[in-house]
């Protein structure tokens, strides 16, 4: 088996100083994080990798007087990494620039264990349960709290150090973490955020029904609830007759609750809470209702925007908004978040977390937190970040592409300061509660941010009562 090397965090100004040479004569040949991807829905075996190809062009930036030297290696932090795709599959040819970096200024490289995607849980469990050697998984959303519930990972606050934790490096994505914490410690250390829930919509139809922008209003701290549902019904009721109309076709449910800032299932002390009950979260689904109840949601799958004016919002993450480009060139599509409540100070969103996790036993973490230092390195540097704004919006073989304001907007919707991203720990916690299996009151959390949208039952206080028990329930299966 290939093994990794990686130098440990003692002499770390001689690292940093190798940081800034490697930058000098690093080429950011960068894909922007999933945030801004043109490809299809990414799929959870192929993640997409920010890629360095070449160094001939940034090599005339290396200072005459400085020669860059990769870090010797050092097996005391050797990792394996176990999943269902190779972080490197490309080898030196298109490798990462976080793993470039962890290889030369730090010394590393990494080894790959794989299994199929269908079995990587199971298959973990029995890798943890059996002693054998692996140290790095890749976050994804069964992992917060079913599988740390399942004694799979170890926390990384022992790493702090390791992660630059106290240098700065994180100050912006302080509080997602602690949003994050479970059992009394910080296991999902995100190092950027991606694949942002967000309303597409066209600047030409809003102007010709004399609406306001809503990214103005967004700007303007004024994109609520009302605005939109206003929005929204006086285009269906500016319809010619005979001219069919909607407000909204997509995927909305969860980033509508989202945007309340509360959850269904929360985490407090340490504890997960069932929040049914939560005023909040009874309005936003009396909101969905409301869609519902007057004509205002279309059902149905989608892929972009609507390309006949039917649909003034198209609800979706961030992958179609290429498509949607595609789909309707002339007519000026831009994207928001969801709006919050009228009443609200903040902006919340649904979004995923980028984050590497420890795997439970592991004898590797402080080169487990060193790996996740360089792709924070790289998710922060405007260098890197430039680079891949430039890729990014770059025509694909197809056409597909994204303006550089609307690259901008998601980056901005990115950014926990502006719109805070909301987990809601009910996604987490298997199939049972997100799941396909609504027998027996399944896949609770599926229902709850759907079953109103789409008129299955005839009241929030119907569907509230129908699932209140069974998530206490389930709840009280994580010893709480």
């Amino acid at each position: 088996m290939q093994r990794i090397y990686c130098v440990c965090m003692k002499g770390a100004n001689k690292a940093m100083n190798k940081l800034r040479k490697f930058q000098a004569v690093l080429t950011a040949s960068l894909l922007i994080f999933t945030a801004v991807s043109c490809s299809s829905k990414k799929e959870s075996s192929s993640e997409q990798q920010p890629t360095t190809e070449a160094l001939t062009e940034a090599a005339t930036e290396q200072p005459t007087d400085t020669e860059f030297h990769p870090a010797e290696p050092d097996e005391r932090m050797a990792i394996t990494w176990f999943g269902d795709y190779d972080l490197n599959p490309f080898g030196d040819e298109k490798k990462s620039t976080a793993l470039s970096l962890f290889e030369d200024v730090y010394g590393g490289s990494i080894n790959y264990y794989g299994t199929y995607a269908a079995d990587k849980y199971t298959v973990l469990e029995q890798l943890v349960n059996s002693g054998e050697t692996i140290d790095m998984f890749q976050y994804d959303t069964e992992v917060l709290p079913c599988c740390i519930n399942k004694g799979c990972f170890d926390p990384l606050d022992p790493y702090y150090e390791q992660l630059g934790m106290n240098d700065g490096l994180w100050d912006d994505m302080t509080e997602v973490i602690d949003s994050l914490a479970y059992n009394g410690g910080h296991y999902v250390i995100p190092y950027s955020l991606s694949e942002p829930f967000l309303l597409t919509y066209s600047r030409k139809t809003i102007q010709a029904e004399g609406l306001e922008d809503p990214y103005t209003l967004y700007k303007s701290g004024e994109w609520t609830w009302d605005k939109f549902t206003e929005m929204m019904e006086t285009f269906v009721g500016n319809a010619p007759a005979g001219v069919y109309r909607c407000g909204i076709n997509g995927e909305l449910g969860e980033a509508a609750l989202a945007s309340t800032g509360h959850s269904i299932v929360s985490c407090e002390n340490g504890k997960l809470i069932n929040n049914i009950d939560d005023e909040k979260i009874g309005k936003a689904e009396e909101l969905l209702q409301h869609l519902y109840q007057n004509g205002l949601y279309k059902g149905g799958w989608t892929g972009h925007y609507s390309t006949d004016g039917s649909v003034l919002f198209f609800a979706m993450d961030d992958w179609a908004l290429c498509e949607s480009n595609l789909a309707c060139p002339d007519m000026d599509l831009m994207v928001v978040p969801f709006p919050k409540p009228t009443a609200s100070d903040n902006y919340y969103n649904q979004c995923q977390y980028n984050a590497r996790m420890l795997i439970k036993n592991s004898q590797k973490g402080e080169a487990v937190a060193t790996f996740i230092k360089c792709e924070r390195l790289v998710a922060t540097d405007e260098k890197f970040r430039k680079a891949a704004k430039d890729l990014a919006l770059e025509p694909k073989p197809d056409g597909a592409s994204i303006t550089s304001e609307q690259y901008d907007a998601i980056c901005e919707y990115l950014t926990p300061s502006a719109v805070f991203p909301k987990y809601d720990f009910g996604y987490g916690m298997g199939g049972i509660m997100y799941g396909t299996d609504n027998t027996n009151n399944g896949a609770a959390m599926n229902v709850l941010t759907t079953g109103m949208l789409n008129g299955y039952y005839g009241s929030w206080d119907i569907l509230r009562d129908t699932y209140r028990d069974f998530i206490s329930e389930q709840i009280s299966g994580y010893g709480q």
